[in-house]
């Protein structure tokens, strides 16, 4: 029980890695056409919108 249970939070873990990683390319790739700053809000505006939905 106790192995599976630790394999399962190591599988989420990296794939929250993983997504991070993602977001952090994306979010490079926008601060080399716009100032992070402004593209960090619309990124968190998008995010918030799919949230709540």
């Amino acid at each position: 029980m106790n192995e599976v249970m630790c394999l399962s939070i190591v599988r989420a873990s990296l794939i929250l890695v993983e997504g991070n990683k993602v977001i952090h390319q994306k979010l490079e790739i926008y601060d080399n056409n716009r100032p992070a700053a402004t593209h960090m809000s619309l990124f968190i505006k998008k995010e918030n919108k799919r949230w709540k939905n």
